[in-house]
């Protein structure tokens, strides 16, 4: 719901090298076919570790079929690599806030860790919508 009040973003972290790139482009396609929010909670479920493959492209692959996306458009456009200067850019980013950790967040300037579905934020914003303070 777009009332003007809250801003939501969302950046990429790459912590896990190659496997982290390839999964954040991977959301990048997703989110080209309108699909970001199905996918991640996809890949939420994926615990992922730097110690193993987790986030290999069959996986990310099954991801994107479970949520719904066209596959010829999701190959084609992790292949070109468009997107790796966007998810770079946002990890540096993250990297100059000081988050050492994925999933976090930054609320008002303060930085949260933690994996959450979308509702709860929505509760936080919520929250502090109505009362103007921090939760």
């Amino acid at each position: 719901m777009d009332t003007g009040k809250v801003r939501f973003e969302y950046r990429h972290f790459v912590i896990y090298g190659d496997e982290s790139m390839l999964a954040a482009e991977a959301s990048e396609a997703a989110a080209e076919q309108g699909k970001f929010w199905p996918f991640y909670e996809i890949l939420m479920q994926v615990r992922a570790s730097a110690r193993a493959r987790d986030l290999t492209m069959d996986r990310l692959q099954d991801a994107a079929r479970q949520a719904g996306l066209d596959m010829v458009s999701f190959d084609a456009s992790i292949k070109t690599g468009k997107h790796r200067e966007k998810v770079l850019r946002d990890s540096e980013e993250a990297e100059s806030l000081g988050i050492t950790v994925t999933p976090s967040f930054s609320m008002d300037g303060e930085v949260g860790a933690g994996a959450a579905p979308f509702a709860v934020f929505q509760k936080l914003f919520d929250e502090r919508l109505k009362t103007g303070n921090k939760p």
